[in-house]
């Protein structure tokens, strides 16, 4: 099993914080090609997402503030 470099895992409601986890995204990418990305809302939680998660070097959450 090869770790990830990075995964990155974001909700978003309005996409303003599925934009900012794309452009994290795509920095990463320019260092690494062994980096994933995950809707939070679309994850299926299967073998590859455990996977992933469990042999991940780091990792970023990105999620919206609430001002409510």
């Amino acid at each position: 099993m090869q770790l990830l470099d990075l995964i990155i895992i974001y909700h978003s409601r309005t996409n303003g914080t599925g934009q900012m986890a794309t452009a994290a995204f795509d920095a990463a990418k320019l260092h690494s090609q062994n980096v994933k990305i995950y809707n939070a809302e679309k994850i299926d939680f299967s073998d590859d997402f455990e996977n992933d998660f469990l042999n991940a070097k780091s990792f970023i959450f990105a999620c919206p503030e609430n001002l409510a």
